[in-house]
């Protein structure tokens, strides 16, 4: 008997053209509404990029989006006294 999680191993995976687009959507989603679920979905998305099979082909992506994704986890971090994200706390202070 087949498992969900073995048929999901199994899948093939997303061509980086997919992820990257869906990337660009989130992130233009974020820009009209600054909402922490849709940060939380860029940063897994920026993940599913660097965990691709071919992110090693491309080391100048690769590297970039590394850099954005510790850029925009700090969008997912509240200041504890305002509660603003700490990605756009560090610009100015109280």
């Amino acid at each position: 008997m087949q498992t969900h999680k073995t048929s999901i191993q199994n899948a093939p995976e997303p061509d980086m053209d997919t992820l990257q687009a869906s990337l660009f959507y989130l992130m233009t989603q974020y820009t009209q509404h600054s909402d922490v679920r849709i940060a939380q979905a860029v940063v897994n998305q920026m993940a599913y990029l660097l965990n691709h099979s071919l992110i090693e082909l491309l080391p100048a992506q690769r590297e970039t989006l590394a850099k954005l994704l510790n850029i925009w986890r700090g969008e997912l971090i509240r200041c504890p006294d305002c509660g603003e994200s700490m990605g756009s706390h560090a610009v100015r202070n109280h």
